[in-house]
């Protein structure tokens, strides 16, 4: 597995469909976080590993604090507090 901005660097953009569907998986993983009061707080293309680049393919979340905090990928009420 490798991550999904090392696999975007590598091969190109995913395609929409599986652009898509990553993003629906992540969303529901995250909405799971969220309801249990858990934030993950450095989403982005590093934070995401992935098996291939199709929507179908496992994937996982990389532990909060094992990518480089972004700000281009931070909320805005992240930016504004620095929280």
């Amino acid at each position: 597995m490798e991550t999904l901005a090392a696999r975007i660097a590598r091969e190109g953009p995913v395609n929409e469909l599986d652009a898509v569907g990553w993003i629906v998986r992540l969303a529901k993983k995250l909405e799971t976080l969220h309801a249990r009061g858990l934030a993950h707080g450095g989403i982005s293309p590093e934070a995401l590993k992935t098996a291939s680049a199709s929507r179908l393919s496992l994937g996982m979340l990389v532990p909060t604090g094992a990518t480089r905090n972004r700000l281009e990928f931070r909320s805005p009420e992240r930016v504004d507090t620095e929280a």
